[in-house]
C-alpha cells in the first residue's frame, strides 16, 4: 500500500471507527483486511511449495482473527522468508524473546515445525521490566505493559499453533539469559524486548549461538535506545565479533546478519 494512502486509511480509522470498536482483538479484526496485504511475501518465499504457502496464510489469519498481538504480518513474512532459505538441521532453534500473548509464538511454531526448527520462547511474563534511565529523555516507558500469563501463551499455542516444537523459558532475562551459555545452534532470533537493556542481555546469549547463517531481527527498531544499541560498535565489540549489517525490513522490524568470514567473530559458528 503506497505511504500517502496508508496514512490517509490510517487517519480515517483513528477518527471514524477506532473510537466506536472497545476492544483490542476486535481493533486488530477491523484492521485486517488492510494489514493482510503484508502477507503478499509468503508467496515469493522460494523454499517453500504453493500448498505450504496457502497453510502458512490460512494458518496465520487465524492467529490473527483470534490472538491480540503486537506485530504486524508483513513482519513475520520477512521472517518466515529468512527461515525458509534453508530446512532445520540438527535440532536447530528459532529464539523468541518477549511473546505477549503468545500471537507470534504460534505463528513461529508453525513455521518451524514446517521447516524443521525448533521453537524457544523466553518472557518474563509480568510485562515489560521497568527501567527507569531508558524511560527518560522523553522516552515512551513500556513498562508492566506486554504481561499475559505464562497460561495464555500455552493455551493459545495448543488452538492456533505447533506445542510440540515449542520450550517454554519464563524469567526476566537478566536470569535465564545475560550471557549464559545456550546449549542450542540459533538459526535466528526475534527480539520483542521493547528495551535496550533487554537486547542486549538476549544478544549476550544468542550470539555466541547463532549459526554462520544466522539473522537477528529487532521488532523494537522505532524506540531508539534499542536503535543506538544496535548501531554502536561497542555492543559487538562487546560480545567478541564485528558489527553485523542492520537492514530496516518494514514497519518496526530491521534484520542484523553477520559476515561469517570476519575475523573478528570470535564465537564458534555451526556451519552446517
Amino acid at each position: 500500500m503506497p505511504k500517502s494512502l496508508r496514512g490517509f486509511v490510517r487517519a480515517a480509522y483513528s477518527r471514524f471507527l477506532r473510537p466506536w470498536i472497545k476492544t483490542r482483538i476486535n481493533r486488530q479484526r477491523v484492521k485486517l483486511p488492510w494489514d493482510v496485504w503484508g502477507y503478499w511475501r509468503l508467496f515469493t518465499i522460494e523454499g517453500l511449495n504453493l500448498v505450504e504457502k496457502l497453510t502458512l496464510l490460512c494458518r496465520f489469519l487465524k492467529v490473527d482473527w483470534g490472538i491480540v498481538h503486537g506485530h504486524k504480518p508483513c513482519e513475520v513474512s520477512e521472517v518466515c522468508r529468512v527461515l525458509a532459505e534453508r530446512r532445520g538441521r540438527d535440532n536447530e532453534t528459532f529464539l523468541e524473546a518477549g511473546c505477549w500473548n503468545g500471537g507470534s509464538s504460534a505463528k513461529f511454531s508453525i513455521v518451524c515445525k514446517m521447516l524443521g526448527y525448533r521453537l524457544a520462547v523466553y518472557d518474563s511474563f509480568q510485562g515489560v521490566e521497568a527501567v527507569p534511565e531508558e524511560a527518560a529523555a522523553g522516552n515512551y516507558d513500556f513498562a508492566g505493559e506486554y504481561a499475559a500469563p505464562q497460561d495464555v501463551l500455552r493455551e493459545n499455542l495448543a488452538r492456533f499453533g505447533e506445542p510440540d516444537v515449542v520450550s517454554i523459558n519464563p524469567g526476566w532475562f537478566c536470569d535465564t539469559l545475560a550471557g549464559r551459555k545456550l546449549d542450542l545452534s540459533i538459526r535466528g532470533v526475534f527480539l520483542d524486548c521493547d528495551l535496550a537493556k533487554g537486547s542486549q542481555e538476549v544478544l549476550e546469549s544468542a550470539v555466541p549461538a547463532l549459526t554462520a547463517d544466522g539473522c537477528i531481527f529487532t521488532q523494537d527498531y522505532h524506540i531508539r535506545p534499542v536503535r543506538e544499541l544496535l548501531h554502536d560498535p561497542q555492543t559487538w565489540s562487546g560480545l567478541g565479533v564485528a558489527p553485523p549489517k542492520i537492514t530496516f525490513l518494514c514497519l518496526h522490524l530491521a534484520a542484523l546478519r553477520f559476515d561469517a568470514k570476519s575475523p573478528v567473530r570470535t564465537a564458534e559458528l555451526t556451519t552446517a
